[in-house]
């Protein structure tokens, strides 16, 4: 029997990723290989040497830039043994050379080093702190040891993703420090830039596909010549058409991430300056694409310069929203960036005028995200309730959705009162299982059917069936989804799925609230149709600020005779590797077939600290 459920998962895996894909990826892999016996770079010198191959002339177009004035190192000699690194929360300090892709250490820590953001962020750190890391002195040298140590293509260096990003990172450092420019560097940029022409990972698509598109359109404006004209001309068409696909009717990401939506956005608002920089006049579906997600960004924004955490959406995976919302308005007003960092440098470069019109954003107390799946619901300027009912992902890329189909979180003034786990790593771990799965998010999840005369261990229904890091085979769809105010002044919003359907079984969940009389009132109902006698499980994962007393408060009153509730230590992700301990109440209960009403009532001081 489990042997038949593996199967059917990954059967469902390869069906949603579709024909076409699963053969770019076969493709893919099958280069990755090829490029194995026939590393680009033999082949890329052999034809310098014979002059066959010439590097185009970079740009002239620099001296545009507000260049830095920078204490570099330009005489060699008297490098530092070691140089410290702080990825995904954790420091190390590495020996020079730097082992660009140590097996020791986790993946995405390598990808952090190979992506060199941590070389801007130097820059940003000097133009607004007039701090000044040893790492900047020597940053030449450093690129010059990628540059020799990381010959193979098959290495961690020369995935496509961290190569779209260190593309970028490098041309704002030898835009903004000339002094940095050396022909062996940009020798290896253009060939980078080439070889990303050639690898581009639209079989996977998503962030990753545009990432690899923002850094070959900026990256081929920086040269000249047939061949950069040809990949900025090709790249642009492909970004638009990929933008056209991937942002949704409500200025959404597809993936449905916060996260990776203000990643997106702060690249695309890169791009545009850089052809306004080169080009002079910016397409109008960029700066559409841009007005959309800026808008989107600012509806989904919680106070304290939040976002929600519903999917993959690491609270450091991606600058500050404010930053990024502030760099878009920016952008489109044509104004500048009141502190001084590289994006204020280039807004200043690009001298975009702005758009004429203003963002149309405007406060609601119920707020639907039909595309993106969220709703919002804001019953004054302190209290923010987030209610997930929608398509998870796109069905072709699970890589970062979890298993949170009518899942919630409720905030005050920015502080989670009732919170989702969130996500703390990506390697493969029992902790990533964990917090991809229904038991992370505040759901309510029945069993598989059970016979009552047999005892044996409850197998949970999950409404994405995530699995393995990156993987998810059945996809739940919503229904039933509604929302707005009652006559009681209750702001309310309804969902459900099919999740259950295949066990004859359905949800539906309500979830009201108000403020009245000096306090806050949360209704959750669950409305529950079973054919076959089930187990029931509902998650309360409780903010880490909030004391004991409303803990107990809180426990108290979810309490019931029908169910057995017990309060766990638990953890809520505050960023990679940071684990901030909590409490989660959990309810249990046994169901024979028939319909309920499962109703729970929290009532809480308007100020609940």
């Amino acid at each position: 029997m489990e042997l038949v459920k593996v199967f059917k998962r990954y059967f469902i895996t390869i069906k949603d990723l579709g024909l076409l894909k699963f053969l770019r990826t076969i493709i893919f892999r099958l280069l990755k290989i090829y490029d194995s016996f026939y590393p680009h770079k033999k082949s890329y010198l052999i034809l310098k040497n014979l002059k066959i191959f010439k590097t185009p002339f970079f740009t002239k177009k620099f001296l545009k830039f507000e260049t830095l004035d920078l204490p570099i190192n330009l005489n060699g000699g008297n490098m530092p043994k070691k140089f410290k690194f702080k990825f995904l929360n954790s420091k190390i300090d590495l020996d020079f050379p730097i082992n660009w892709n140590n097996l020791n250490l986790t993946k995405l820590w390598i990808f952090n080093l190979n992506y060199f953001s941590w070389a801007k962020d130097l820059l940003n750190d000097y133009l607004s702190k007039d701090f000044l890391d040893i790492k900047l002195i020597y940053l030449g040298e450093i690129i010059d040891c990628w540059i020799e140590k990381t010959s193979s293509e098959t290495n961690f260096s020369w995935h496509s993703y961290p190569t779209s990003l260190r593309i970028k990172n490098w041309i704002f450092i030898f835009l903004f420090c000339p002094l940095f420019i050396k022909e062996n560097r940009i020798d290896s940029l253009w060939r980078q830039i080439r070889w990303l022409s050639n690898h581009k990972e639209i079989h996977i698509g998503g962030n990753h596909y545009l990432e690899n598109l923002f850094a070959l359109i900026i990256g081929s404006l920086c040269f000249e010549g047939s061949k950069a004209n040809s990949i900025f001309t090709n790249s642009l068409l492909l970004l638009e058409r990929e933008l056209k696909r991937q942002i949704l009717l409500d200025g959404g990401h597809e993936e449905r991430s916060a996260s990776y939506h203000l990643l997106i956005l702060e690249g695309l608002i890169e791009v545009a300056c850089f052809i306004n920089i080169f080009k002079s006049e910016i397409p109008s579906w960029l700066i559409n694409s841009i007005e959309k997600m800026t808008i989107w960004a600012k509806t989904v924004r919680i106070n304290s310069g939040k976002f929600p955490r519903f999917n993959d959406s690491p609270v450091d995976g991606c600058k500050n929203i404010d930053e990024v919302i502030n760099f878009a308005e920016c952008f489109l007003n044509g104004k500048k960036i009141n502190i001084k960092n590289v994006n204020s440098l280039l807004l200043k470069t690009a001298s975009y005028e702005g758009i004429s019109k203003r963002l149309k954003f405007k406060e609601k107390k119920i707020i639907d995200l039909p595309n993106t799946g969220w709703t919002i619901i804001r019953p004054n300027n302190k209290w923010e309730l987030f209610f997930k009912c929608g398509l998870g992902c796109p069905y072709d890329l699970p890589g970062h959705v979890h298993s949170d189909q009518l899942s919630f979180d409720l905030f005050y003034r920015g502080i989670p009162i009732i919170s989702e786990v969130g996500t703390s790593t990506y390697h493969y771990s029992k902790e990533r299982i964990y917090e991809r799965s229904g038991a992370a998010h505040n759901i309510f999840q029945l069993s598989e059917p059970i016979n009552k005369h047999i005892n044996r261990e409850k197998k949970w229904i999950e409404t994405y069936d995530v699995w393995n890091n990156f993987r998810a085979g059945f996809k739940s769809k919503p229904k039933n989804k509604k929302f707005s105010e009652d006559e009681n002044s209750f702001l309310w919003v309804q969902g459900g799925h099919d999740g259950y359907d295949k066990f004859s079984s359905t949800q539906k969940r309500i979830i009201k609230c108000r403020i009245q009389n000096g306090f806050f009132e949360l209704h959750i109902e669950n409305y529950i149709s079973l054919e076959k006698n089930m187990y029931w499980r509902e998650f309360w994962h409780l903010g880490p600020q909030l004391n004991e007393n409303l803990v107990k408060n809180i426990s108290i009153q979810l309490s019931n005779a029908n169910s057995k509730l017990s309060v766990v230590d638990s953890w809520h992700a505050e960023g990679f590797g940071i684990k901030i301990p909590r409490k989660t109440i959990v309810q249990n209960g046994y169901l024979s077939k028939g319909k309920y009403c499962l109703k729970k009532r929290i009532l809480m001081k308007e100020n609940p600290f």
